[in-house]
């Protein structure tokens, strides 16, 4: 993964920050994820999205980015550039685009648990795999996540993934058999979809670590980091976030740290990128 070309994606975003001056990671990434949810669920109400289709998109932007990431380093790079050039644009179908969306909000939604317990602090306090530094990202990087979608909503640039060229939008006005193309051409759309592919790669590691911190809240009697951990997938699951292919595993509120659990292991893209470079 080029870390250049991440790293200038989030620069051509433009992303908004949320909360106050001073809040700390958790307090932003709920602020966040609320404001993101909101703006979801005002064209998708029952929040439901197809699996396959966000793993397909995944791996269409992923060799999309791979083949032409020459290219877009050098017009991500323009600050005068307002739009690809015609041979490196691409188009995506609006139900493939639209899983990927909230898929990887879903993603970063559900790694939220021990950050809301505090047990992410706690342990990089300690220094090991989650330390300063891995925290620091994750959260930037799931608030990156968070902010691509108000900011795309604040743009009105949202709606054109959800509603029809000439629909309206609003509560269960898309039939989901309606599917159009939306091109991505002009730079600021293409900079927030490699956002989200790049943070589709780390959180899907990412989200391993919060389910171990999960499961040794369990084993160490930490009530509040289960209660979280359970809770940051839990309004997910009951509001349609997860595929019905999943309700079978997932516990609500059983022995199992279920939520987080399940973000792991069966994210829509799994172990698509198990063997590839997976950092930005």
């Amino acid at each position: 993964m080029s870390g250049e070309l991440a790293a200038l994606s989030v620069q051509r975003s433009n992303l908004p920050r949320f909360g106050q001056p001073g809040d700390n990671y958790a307090t932003q990434l709920m602020i966040g994820r609320d404001a993101a949810f909101a703006a979801i669920k005002k064209y998708v109400p029952d929040l439901s999205y197809d699996e396959s289709a966000a793993s397909k998109t995944l791996r269409d932007i992923d060799v999309w980015e791979q083949r032409n990431r020459s290219e877009l380093t050098v017009v991500m790079s323009d600050q005068s550039a307002s739009a690809l050039p015609t041979k490196i644009q691409t188009s995506l179908g609006s139900d493939k685009a639209k899983a990927f969306i909230v898929a990887v909000f879903t993603t970063a939604s559900s790694g939220l648990g021990p950050w809301v317990s505090g047990a992410v602090g706690s342990a990089a306090s300690m220094g090991g795999k989650v330390n300063t530094e891995w925290a620091r990202v994750d959260a930037e990087t799931r608030l990156q996540v968070f902010g691509g979608i108000v900011k795309m909503e604040a743009d009105g640039q949202l709606s054109k993934f959800f509603v029809p060229p000439g629909g309206t939008s609003g509560f269960g006005l898309v039939p989901p058999v309606v599917v159009w193309a939306v091109v991505v051409a002009a730079v600021a759309i293409a900079s927030l979809v490699l956002v989200y592919l790049y943070a589709a790669k780390r959180l899907e590691m990412n989200n391993k670590l919060m389910r171990d911190l999960c499961e040794s809240a369990q084993m160490s009697g930490d009530k509040d980091t289960v209660a979280a951990c359970i809770g940051a997938t839990k309004e997910l699951q009951s509001q349609g976030f997860v595929p019905t292919s999943w309700i079978g595993t997932v516990l609500f509120g059983g022995v199992l740290v279920g939520g987080i659990y399940v973000a792991a292991k069966y994210a829509p893209w799994g172990k698509i990128f198990h063997s590839r470079d997976g950092a930005q």
